[in-house]
């Protein structure tokens, strides 16, 4: 780093002059984020401040990247800003992403590589965060709430898609995720889906809903109209069905055409 060092009645001030490099580690107990790297810069108040054991950081951060084991995600390209202190020994501050790329780092990948926003606070030792995610091209694809409460050691992901419309020249099942590459393009229709990952000391859970109104595409069997249900999830990593799950379709194109055809599984 480099700038203007002040010590004076028992404080602690540094003005930068250019960004500086960071790097470390969020202790959350078992659920901790690490590998985080970043450039903070300047913002035209004082970097840091200590003040009888009080600090404070005001910066604005770019070049971030960290990785989040027990969410299998890592992020990269972020930038954004930060304004963190601590008072008598409590942590409070916000900490915003103006923008960045989230990736899955799961050995069976769950999605391809996304950018999302957020807006985190933290008051003492409970985390909160509201999460904004988009594709590459900019269109949305949900929002996402975290709270992790240090206390306990716990918290929870919830994520919500709302409605998403797949178009011949939009937004396509294949694009988000590896795993809808049977979903040949274009498709077109809608799909939902909300789910949840929680935490605790001990580990972690993942389960959610996908809700197919009704979707029509080419697959393998030939071409599909009418897919309609909804399929519980158990599990995302690896990705587990509760048992009897129903899709149905009006009509798939196979041979001589099947129509009202259901699958169980």
């Amino acid at each position: 780093a480099e700038g203007e060092l002040r010590v004076a009645h028992g404080a602690i001030a540094f003005a930068a002059d250019r960004c500086a490099a960071v790097s470390g580690r969020l202790d959350l107990g078992a659920n901790d984020v690490e590998a985080i790297a970043a450039q903070l810069c300047p913002t035209g108040a004082r970097l840091f401040t200590l003040t009888k054991g009080d600090w404070r950081i005001r910066a604005g951060a770019q070049a971030l990247s960290a990785t989040v084991p027990f969410l299998q995600a890592a992020v990269s390209q972020g930038a954004g800003g930060l304004d963190l202190g601590a008072v008598n020994g409590r942590l409070t501050g916000a900490m915003a992403l103006s923008a960045g790329t989230v990736a899955d780092t799961s050995s069976d990948r769950r999605f391809n590589p996304v950018r999302a926003t957020a807006q985190a606070r933290v008051n003492g030792e409970v985390w909160t965060a509201d999460i904004g995610v988009t594709d590459p091209a900019g269109r949305p694809l949900g929002r996402g709430v975290l709270r992790h409460d240090g206390a306990v050691g716990g918290g929870a992901l919830t994520f919500d898609t709302g409605s998403l419309t797949f178009a011949e020249d939009g937004l396509q099942p294949a694009a988000l995720s590896p795993r809808a590459a049977l979903v040949a393009s274009p498709a077109m229709g809608q799909a939902r889906f909300q789910g949840q990952v929680a935490w605790t000391k001990a580990g972690a859970t993942r389960g959610g809903v996908l809700d197919i109104p009704g979707l029509d595409f080419r697959s393998p069997a030939g071409q599909v109209s009418g897919l309609a249900g909804q399929i519980t999830f158990t599990s995302r990593a690896p990705l587990t069905a509760a048992p009897g799950q129903t899709l149905k379709a009006r009509r798939i194109e196979a041979l001589s055409g099947l129509t009202d055809a259901e699958v169980t599984f």
